[in-house]
């Protein structure tokens, strides 16, 4: 009986010390929020880790730490295929810009590249880095593979040997999956685990800049189509908004214009993409799909319809390569958008 007493104290003093540190969320569910959407903090069927589209728009991959690698066609209802020759669990996945690789990242050490009819899997890096990898992502000329590791380095790897190029490792903390080359391949942002992000020279390996965020978790960023622009969540006190600054010298141009507060009763940004054309911006919050207008900083709409579940990991957003559809992916769910009107397309099918 004594045991038992001790145990649900100890459990007790655990869970109170966890809910004081832990950051205040206001309930979601009020004022702007649609009534239709529950909110939920379970996993779904799916445990959604990345997406990314193919360059022609015609394919959308997810990859999902419980079934692998996932394969979809945007133009037609169907399921999706399950790329059988990858891990069962993956992290990450790129398409190549040139359109010729998919490449996944399962939870250890290996990369595996499919050939861009997804019908033959091509050469698997294995045991090339010391660690797990957490992310990857394509350069833009399709030449260099960045992968955030789980050793706190990062690596640009050379596509057709697998050999590193530059390892990046003055990484403090364990870095996350922020991990972004710029859209003219000259420079890559990365993250780390508390409120740091970091800006290399993709060509020499060196450091840029290091921009810090008052201690707080910094998810994700984006860069402008034309690479001058990066934007990014930032947070004063309970206050979140976009930040929009120059590459060329880290001065901030503008902020989202938020009168409604809608970001801070959303919860923190976890994703967030330019439209091709640079215009708006779309951001997963952890309860809604903002897109905003990027010159004016103005909030455009929520994107509302069937979308029942929120939370994470994600949700994750994205725009197609031309820009007329938004995808999102979280808690086992995947929706295509109009990413002119905000109008609901159609729900992807995830059983497999």
């Amino acid at each position: 009986m004594k045991n038992v007493l001790i145990s649900t104290l100890i459990t007790i003093i655990v869970i109170f010390a966890f809910a004081t540190t832990a950051p205040a969320q206001e309930d979601p569910q009020l004022d702007e929020f649609p009534s239709n959407v529950k909110v939920h903090t379970g996993n779904g069927s799916l445990r959604i880790r990345d997406i990314d589209y193919s360059p022609d728009g015609k394919h959308l991959v997810v990859a999902c730490s419980n079934n692998g690698v996932l394969l979809y066609k945007t133009q037609i209802v169907e399921k999706p295929v399950l790329l059988k020759d990858h891990p069962e669990s993956a992290w990450s996945v790129s398409f190549s810009p040139d359109g010729t690789m998919l490449a996944s990242a399962g939870r250890f050490n290996t990369i595996t590249l499919f050939n861009k009819d997804i019908k033959r899997q091509i050469p698997t890096y294995k045991d090339i880095l010391k660690s797990g990898i957490r992310s990857l992502e394509f350069s833009p000329d399709s030449e260099i593979i960045a992968t955030s590791n789980f050793d706190r380095t990062i690596s640009l790897l050379d596509v057709q040997t697998g050999k590193a190029l530059h390892t990046l490792n003055i990484h403090r903390e364990l870095i996350r999956p922020l991990l972004k080359f710029s859209p003219d391949g000259k420079t890559i942002v990365t993250g780390t685990l508390n409120d740091t992000i970091q800006l290399w020279d993709v060509t020499t390996g060196k450091h840029i800049r290091t921009h810090e965020n008052n201690r707080i978790l910094i998810k994700c960023v984006a860069f402008s189509p034309n690479s001058k622009t990066i934007a990014l969540p930032t947070y004063d006190k309970r206050n979140q908004t976009i930040s929009f600054r120059n590459v060329d010298n880290w001065q901030a141009t503008h902020s989202v214009i938020d009168k409604h507060d809608i970001l801070r009763k959303m919860g923190f940004v976890n994703s967030m993409a330019f439209s091709p054309d640079g215009k708006t911006i779309v951001t997963g919050c952890a309860f809604a799909i903002l897109q905003w207008n990027v010159d004016t900083g103005e909030h455009i709409r929520m994107l509302t319809g069937p979308l029942k579940r929120y939370s994470g990991p994600g949700p994750f957003v994205l725009y197609s390569p031309d820009g007329t559809t938004i995808v999102t992916a979280g808690m086992g769910e995947i929706h295509l958008w109009d990413g002119k009107t905000g109008a609901h397309i159609r729900q992807l099918l995830t059983d497999l």
